[in-house]
């Protein structure tokens, strides 16, 4: 069985939618107008996926800053790793105001969402009694919410190691619950200032919470729900002895309970840019330069192979680099005396090949991205090839239409919508939501849920009872981009009902035009109008009474047959209404 990981030495918006409206007009018959989210714009549809996170440590901060600016197109965030909280209120800069300030701008300026990095800096077991206090964790909470909008942060990134590395698993049961809450309501405080929640944690395999769960003080099912990322640290499998960074197949053990437990596309995997040089024994060495081992950046351990004159082998059980060289130490032994020795010493690393089949687990599980250590250090040959991967699984734009029409007060209508391709396939499966908004209302009410069939479609109906504004929008997918239509607008007419007391009389008897409407209301214009010449023609008016009822006296003159209708004034919240045609015949 896999050891578990040894503690790391740390640490070794809405996309654009392009919109096009169709335009129709529309006279007494209702019309179902398409209202159209096109496809994405073209650079940001072609543009690879933003696969690629990581830690830009404080004392390689402007390395690091180059490196995300010349592959900005792969990064999606970035945490600044410049903060460590030294007690319930105390937050140390590790980064001077001026240079992180400088920091957040550029990236913010390539368009990378930062997180502040905020590490355990205190002594063991004092953060589990912070957080274990329901008034010391407020205090921390907000000592956190105002480190992010002091500094123009995108959120906070939690990297709380004592629970793990230093408190011991005797205290994880009660920790564990403490470190819950603490999350949530951390959560809810950034959440509600528009701000983001990440975490950092050490490996899980099971929820048993035993021995061979790994660091289950973290609880992921639980935390899952509260944090928008969840950067697992799918590293340091080797520490004290030779052996791989992070061999695939345990990173794929981690990865099949995290996902079962938290939703794939908040998960971004640890990846490994460095490496470890090990001693393979120290017998007969001096006692004053004894080997031990050391760290390297991915990029200086196939420098240091350079140097030795070797070639690194490419181990495909663990997808890592590796070799061995020769080093001979001088110095003193126990007594003294002077002694040298000549050992063998063995290196693991991660080079490009490495990361990129690491982030091809993004691919496989649907993750959010990886989550490099460190960014800066890596083998620069992998952006290359991660780009062109992070092209091959970019995210597809989708054409999104919604028709809906015009009624009269108290008759349904048909909201309908489609999801297709660019290319005019139907999209199945898709989450959708409408929204209404009344008409001089600011804010959109979801109305009805669904998914969108075989053929792509969405379809409901309704009877609006005021005029208004649909809305359809799909969240997306992995896979798919989201969108949302144009607003459309249903106009909701005033019924009217309308009869003359009698369809035919004599020239110069009066008769009676009677009506009502609906909704009942009273004060509103009435229009008698007659068709003449091709034209309505308003002959009379009146007004509606309290009831909603109306009545005008009409007096003939001429014998013939004549049409008329019924015109009623709408209001801001529904449109003028006709009746249907009368006729009537004088003699």
């Amino acid at each position: 069985m896999p050891r578990v990981a040894q503690r790391p030495r740390r640490r070794a918006l809405v996309p654009v939618v392009s919109v096009t409206m169709a335009t129709m007009l529309a006279g007494l018959v209702a019309v179902a107008t398409p209202s159209t989210a096109g496809t994405i714009n073209e650079p940001y549809a072609k543009a690879p996926r933003h696969i690629v996170s990581g830690w830009l440590p404080y004392w390689t901060t402007d390395s690091s800053l180059a490196t995300v600016s010349a592959n900005a197109d792969l990064f999606y965030d970035v945490v600044g790793f410049w903060h460590s909280a030294t007690g319930t209120s105390t937050i140390v800069d590790q980064l001077s105001d001026s240079r992180r300030a400088a920091a957040v701008a550029a990236l913010h300026a390539d368009g990378v969402r930062v997180l502040g990095g905020v590490t355990d800096g205190t002594s063991a077991r004092k953060m589990a009694s912070i957080l274990a206090n329901k008034t010391s964790r407020t205090t921390h909470i907000k000592a956190l919410v105002a480190l992010a909008l002091a500094n123009d942060y995108d959120g906070i990134d939690l990297d709380y190691e004592k629970f793990a590395f230093s408190d011991g698993s005797s205290t994880w049961a009660t920790t564990r619950p403490a470190w819950v809450a603490f999350v949530k309501e951390l959560s809810a405080a950034l959440h509600a200032k528009g701000l983001w929640l990440t975490a950092a944690v050490p490996v899980m395999y099971d929820s048993d919470r035993d021995g061979s769960s790994g660091y289950w003080v973290y609880d992921y099912a639980s935390i899952g729900g509260y944090v928008d990322r969840l950067r697992i640290m799918t590293y340091d499998y080797s520490v004290s002895a030779p052996g791989p960074i992070a061999p695939i197949a345990w990173v794929r053990r981690v990865l099949d309970y995290a996902t079962s437990v938290v939703p794939a596309s908040k998960i971004q995997v640890g990846a490994p840019a460095y490496g470890r040089d090990w001693p393979t024994t120290t017998k007969g060495c001096p006692v004053d330069n004894m080997p031990g081992r050391a760290t390297y950046t991915s990029a200086g351990a196939a420098a240091l192979a350079a140097d030795k004159g070797v070639t690194p082998t490419w181990n495909s059980t663990y997808a890592e680099k590796t070799f061995s060289y020769n080093k001979k130490y001088s110095g003193e032994n126990s007594t003294g005396d002077p002694v040298s020795c000549t050992i063998k010493r063995t290196v693991w690393f991660d080079d490009e090949s490495a990361m990129v089949a690491r982030a091809k687990l993004v691919g496989e599980y649907k993750l959010a991205g990886i989550a490099q250590w460190a960014v800066g250090g890596e083998d620069k040959g992998q952006w290359s090839r991660l780009r062109t991967y992070a092209l091959e699984i970019r995210r597809a734009s989708s054409r999104l239409e919604l028709f809906a029409g015009d009624t009269t007060y108290g008759s349904a209508i048909r909201v309908h919508g489609t999801l297709k391709t660019s290319t005019g396939t139907a999209v199945s499966g898709e989450d959708w939501t409408l929204y209404w908004r009344d008409r001089g209302a600011t804010t959109w009410t979801a109305v009805n849920r669904g998914t969108t069939s075989a053929q792509g479609t969405m379809s409901v109906t309704k009877k609006p009872t005021r005029t208004g504004y649909w809305k359809l929008s799909v969240g997306g997918s992995w896979t798919r981009f989201p969108a949302t239509t144009q607003q459309n607008r249903t106009l909701v007419k005033i019924k009217v009902a309308a009869a003359f007391s009698k369809p035919t009389v004599k020239r110069g008897t009066t008769v009676t035009l009677k009506g009502s409407v609906d909704p009942n209301a009273g004060g509103l214009l009435v229009e008698r109008q007659r068709y003449v010449g091709g034209e309505w023609v308003t002959v009379g008016s009146t007004t509606t009474r309290t009831d909603g009822t109306f009545s005008m006296s009409v007096v003939p003159v001429e014998r013939a047959t004549y049409t008329y209708r019924v015109k009623v004034s709408g209001s801001k919240y529904r449109s003028n209404g006709y009746s249907p045609t009368i006729r009537i015949t004088v003699s």
